[in-house]
């Protein structure tokens, strides 16, 4: 199996990188591209024997092929390799922001699945959502869980379950992290600590409060339980909580589906060759 990996920003290099590391494919398996061709100079020196090449021989040697570019890119991406792409292959967008419908309109009538990685990957503490079109086989599916099972949880879902849960995965750790910035900063008005032992003591805690929830299968609302006694100082804080933080929340998924939609509404694909056009 062949596996092919057009761009090379945050999601194509980990993806490189974790498929190695694990060993879930050897390096002579592995066909790499990039528009600037720059970025690409590292995998030689980690990864001697991984093919660096253009979008067009990638596609030409690749089974299973994975697109890590902006829906906008995927235009000046299909146009290069729409021509070459055979009944055998398999195209899987890293990217939230297209739909089936329209990789049929660039791939038409192929194999096709969208997979949202998240950046926790890197530590092996994340859940990769995959969705599959039509023309899929279960032996692609279960190649592509494989694959991606060696770096993370795999969750199967419908196309119409790409969107929130995008957010709750792919996304939270952004979420996450501009919450704590904000904590870390107000904190740092009440204390004489610096903001790297405000960050530390909170970080701690985060991990904390994970584990109980993974090692003792504890909820949500039984930590709060447990943490916010009766008329006590955590209760206070969590009745702020409580009453200002659903509305943040309720903006935050309304203004993620609204450009959510908008980049895809904006996509189209009309291809400029000939060949592609007869496609």
């Amino acid at each position: 199996m062949k596996i092919g990996i057009i761009g090379f920003g945050s999601m194509g290099r980990m993806l490189m990188h974790k498929f190695l590391e694990t060993g879930a494919i050897m390096q002579e398996e592995l066909y790499v591209s990039n528009r600037t061709t720059e970025k690409l100079s590292e995998i030689s020196f980690f990864y001697p024997k991984v093919n660096i090449c253009n979008n067009e021989s990638l596609v030409k040697s690749s089974d299973l092929i994975f697109i890590c570019v902006r829906p906008a890119q995927m235009k000046d991406v299909a146009e290069i390799i729409t021509p070459h792409i055979q009944n055998r292959q398999h195209i899987c967008a890293v990217n939230a922001c297209i739909r089936f419908n329209q990789l049929d309109s660039i791939f038409p009538g192929t194999s096709c699945s969208i997979v949202i990685p998240s950046v926790t990957g890197e530590v092996n503490k994340s859940v990769t959502l995959a969705s599959f079109n039509s023309y899929v086989s279960k032996h692609e599916v279960d190649l592509i869980k494989s694959l991606l099972s060696s770096f993370s949880s795999v969750l199967v879902i419908p196309e119409n379950e790409l969107g929130i849960c995008t957010d709750l995965t792919s996304c939270m750790p952004g979420f996450i992290a501009s919450i704590f910035d904000i904590i870390v900063d107000e904190a740092s008005q009440h204390s004489s600590l610096s903001k790297d032992e405000i960050h530390s003591m909170i970080i701690t805690t985060i991990l904390g409060t994970s584990k109980l929830c993974v090692d003792q299968k504890m909820s949500f609302d039984k930590i709060v339980e447990r943490v916010a006694t009766k008329g006590g100082i955590t209760e206070e804080g969590e009745k702020v909580i409580r009453s200002r933080f659903p509305e943040i929340v309720k903006s935050l998924f309304q203004h993620t589906r609204e450009k959510r939609e908008n980049t895809i509404n904006n996509f189209s694909f009309e291809p400029k060759c000939e060949k592609c056009k007869k496609l």
